[in-house]
């Protein structure tokens, strides 16, 4: 019986033996036909690589789940957009207030634009708003009865905007209109402005995010209002147009024929369709009446060479009934006070007059002064007196002279130094 046992256990031990051999003798094909070189090393066999069985084909990936779609969140302002489709709409206002930031958050999600805000103020430069209002395709007011400054206090503003995008491209949104009052309305219906722009008020209420359907409908209609992708405004940017321009003095036309020449100049061939010299004399008033019926935009001449600055607020004044007329007619931001022959046209001069003079600056939009020197350069001429009527107008009432609204360019425009 142990015999048996013995020999049994010596087959095993054989049999094992015999598997080991075997498995070392399995080697890799490449090493098979690169036999060891004579002299190196041979390395033991629990130190020698494994083979590794060669591929037939590319192992298939691993299945994959598709990913949950996320909401589109709403669109960042200032976020870089596709050149092609979108467009800059700007919001101007004397509110910085979450109103302003809820309507401007609809209004981007509504349409493809970008919506830059600019919080107006007595300290804004000028520079710091025209720039922006030049590169956007429209411009939004938003204001409030409760509004630091009035929307019916806000004429340069909307003028220059007119001026650079026309009317259609101009939106005034008034906000808590609940507490709209008669006066302030009539202050506002009195401007030139609310028969060209289209308004849109807002209640309080819809600007809560539960209540917030009808004002959605109401960006819908101040979208399609704008109409940022159906091609550029009537007036392209930056296309300002007089029509017919009236100079309107008691001086003779020789005085002025400078003016009359330089605003029929190739140069604003496209920009003034006609001009018109008409003479104011006490005698006359029927005549000036009429004349100004037929003009678009109104000069108010006068010259130094008839002995004084006289032109209102002044002992022997020569035009308190005309400039306001002016005004009334045409709008005061289609008025513009010119004084020739001066010995200094600085801007010091220009705040002298305005401050002794403060119904030029009620009832104009500029003041622009003209020396005898300044009168032998007609380019520098023309672009002195474009630079006075392109850039926004001054405040209506005030010290101008201590506004920090106007720019550099435009106090440089208004300020050429005689050499």
């Amino acid at each position: 019986m142990g015999n048996i046992q013995d020999l049994l256990g010596n087959r095993q031990k054989i049999i094992s033996a015999e598997t080991e051999q075997k498995s070392r003798d399995v080697t890799p094909r490449a090493t098979q036909s690169h036999p060891q070189e004579e002299g190196s090393q041979q390395l033991p066999d629990k130190m020698r690589p494994v083979a590794q069985p060669e591929l037939t084909q590319l192992p298939r990936p691993l299945p994959t789940t598709q990913p949950r779609s996320l909401p589109t969140p709403l669109p960042r302002m200032g976020a870089p957009r596709d050149k092609a489709t979108s467009s800059q709409v700007l919001v101007l206002s004397w509110e910085s207030g979450h109103d302003v930031t809820n309507i401007i958050t609809y209004l981007v999600a509504e349409q493809n634009c970008d919506c830059p805000c600019v919080a107006l103020s007595s300290l804004t430069k000028d520079s710091e708003w025209t720039s922006l209002v030049d590169q956007s395709s429209a411009v939004i007011f938003y204001t409030t009865p409760k509004s630091q400054r009035p929307l019916y206090k806000m004429g340069r503003y909307l003028d220059y905007c007119i001026n650079k995008k026309g009317p259609e491209k101009v939106i005034v949104i008034i906000g808590d209109a609940d507490v709209l009052d008669d006066d302030w309305t009539a202050k506002w219906e009195e401007n030139q402005f609310p028969k060209t722009l289209q308004q849109f008020h807002i209640l309080p209420g819809e600007l809560d995010f539960i209540n917030r359907k009808k004002l959605l409908e109401t960006i819908k209609k101040i979208g399609t209002s704008l109409i940022i992708h159906t091609g550029p405004p009537e007036n392209p940017p930056g296309s300002l147009k007089f029509g017919t321009v009236g100079i309107f003095s008691r001086s003779s036309q020789s005085d002025y024929a400078w003016l009359k020449s330089l605003l029929e100049s190739p140069k604003l061939q496209d920009v003034v369709n006609e001009v018109r010299s008409v003479c104011i004399s006490n005698r006359g008033y029927v005549e000036f009446y009429e004349e100004v019926i037929h003009c678009h935009f109104g000069i108010l001449y006068h010259t130094k060479k008839r002995g004084r600055v006289n032109i209102t607020d002044d002992t022997n004044s020569l035009y308190d009934i005309e400039i306001e007329y002016l005004a009334t007619v045409l709008g005061r931001y289609k008025v513009l006070v010119v004084i020739d022959d001066l010995q200094d046209s600085s801007w010091k001069e220009k705040e002298r007059i305005w401050w002794s003079q403060p119904s030029i600056q009620k009832y104009s939009r500029n003041l622009f002064l003209v020396t005898e020197e300044e009168k032998k350069d007609e380019e520098k001429l023309l672009n002195k007196l474009m630079e006075v009527i392109v850039s926004p107008a001054v405040e209506e009432e005030g010290p101008v002279g201590n506004s920090q609204t106007l720019t550099d360019s435009t106090r440089h425009g208004t300020d050429m130094d005689t050499e």
